[in-house]
């Protein structure tokens, strides 16, 4: 092949490279769009339901504290047993609704982390998907300009550096025995 021939070809993957990258970058990055926007949100209502429950929790707790000073001001006076019932019916029922918001809060952090799974397993998927498409794009271009030399040196020299690793670990155990 004349130099001519191998100069277009150069221009020619140089080209394909130019025209792949964009395009690559643009169909992950949509792909990340698509699949992640519902995730999202998702997450902005928990958010929004652990802001309400946090809320509601508050409400609570400044209910109790108040039925608990009430309780103090009512042990220092003389009260009836039918007061005291139903103080103590209105906490238990205090407790039992702190428990159901805890439970709820609780039921919200674990939908949150699955998700944030679900978002990592999405990103090692594109990442890896990213890596195989420029390995595939290695390729043809190293098969349209260069025949495979450039994949073949590389073989060639992995397939040296290792013979070289395992003759070293040999001569490593050999001098210890």
């Amino acid at each position: 092949m004349n130099k001519k021939g191998q100069f277009e070809q150069i221009i020619g993957g140089i080209l394909v490279l130019i025209i792949v990258i964009p395009l690559m970058s643009v169909l992950i990055s949509s792909l990340y769009g698509l699949n992640c926007q519902d995730y999202i949100n998702q997450v902005k209502d928990r958010d929004n339901q652990i802001v309400n429950l946090k809320n509601e929790i508050n409400l609570l707790n400044s209910t109790a504290t108040f039925y608990k000073i009430q309780y103090e001001n009512l042990t220092n006076t003389n009260i009836t047993k039918k007061d005291f019932t139903d103080l103590k019916q209105e906490i238990n029922q205090l407790n039992v609704q702190i428990n159901n918001v805890q439970n709820q809060i609780n039921q919200v952090n674990e939908n949150i982390i699955t998700i944030q799974n679900i978002k990592t397993v999405y990103r090692n998927f594109v990442f890896s998907l990213t890596i195989n498409i420029i390995f595939i794009a290695f390729l043809l271009i190293d098969f349209a300009i260069f025949n495979f030399e450039i994949s073949k040196k590389t073989i060639e020299l992995l397939v040296k550096k290792i013979h070289q690793l395992k003759n070293w670990i040999k001569s490593k155990f050999k001098k210890k025995e």
